[in-house]
C-alpha cells in the first residue's frame, strides 16, 4: 500500500539466470542505455553487447540459458519484480527493473565471478543487490567488492540451517 517500486531503481539479480522473455518479467528487464547489439562494446564498460546484463558464468551477454538450470534467478526475479497482471504472481516491487547477473551454473560459480558482478551491478548503476546464493568460506575480497559498491546488498539466509553470524563468505 506505501510503494510498488519505481522504474529508476535497478535491482542486480546476481544469482543462476533471468528469463528476460518470461511473460510476468519482460517488462521489468532492465536495458543497458548505452550498448546497441552489434557485436562492438558500444558503453565501453569492457562487456560486448551487454544489452540486459551479463552472464559471467558463461562470459557472455545470455543471461538464460535453460540447459544451464536457470529456473533460480527467474523465481527470485519474479519475487521481486513480477509484473501486476492477469497472470502469474505479482512481484513485492512490481515497477523496479530486474538487472539479469548470471554467475551460477550447473557446476555452481566462483567468488570471482561473484565479485564481478557485483561489480558490474555498482557500476552499471544498480542501487540493490539480490544474492539468494551461498557457500565457500569467509573472502574478505568479497567483503571489500560488497562495501565498496555502494548497493544495498540483500543475502540469503537460513539456506543450510546453520548460524549466519558463525562464518560463511560474508562475516568471518
Amino acid at each position: 500500500e506505501i510503494t510498488q517500486g519505481d522504474e529508476e531503481v535497478i535491482v542486480a539479480v546476481i544469482d543462476s539466470g533471468v528469463d528476460i522473455n518470461h511473460p510476468d518479467l519482460r517488462d521489468r528487464i532492465w536495458t543497458n542505455p548505452n550498448e546497441i547489439e552489434n557485436g562492438v562494446d558500444t558503453s565501453g564498460n569492457g562487456y560486448v553487447d551487454d544489452i540486459h546484463g551479463w552472464d559471467f558464468y558463461n562470459n557472455n551477454n545470455s543471461v538464460f540459458n535453460a540447459e544451464d538450470g536457470d529456473e533460480h534467478g527467474t523465481h527470485v526475479a519474479g519475487t521481486i519484480a513480477a509484473t501486476k497482471n492477469d497472470i502469474g504472481i505479482v512481484g513485492v516491487a512490481p515497477n523496479v527493473k530486474i538487472m539479469p547477473l548470471k554467475f551460477l551454473g550447473p557446476n555452481g560459480g566462483s567468488l570471482s565471478d561473484a565479485i564481478a558482478a557485483i561489480e558490474y551491478a555498482s557500476d552499471m548503476g544498480a542501487t540493490i543487490a539480490n544474492n539468494s546464493w551461498g557457500g565457500g568460506g569467509y573472502s574478505q575480497a568479497l567483503k571489500d567488492a560488497i562495501e565498496n559498491s555502494g548497493m544495498l546488498f540483500i543475502a540469503a539466509a537460513g539456506n543450510e540451517s546453520v548460524n549466519n553470524d558463525g562464518g560463511g563468505w560474508f562475516a568471518p
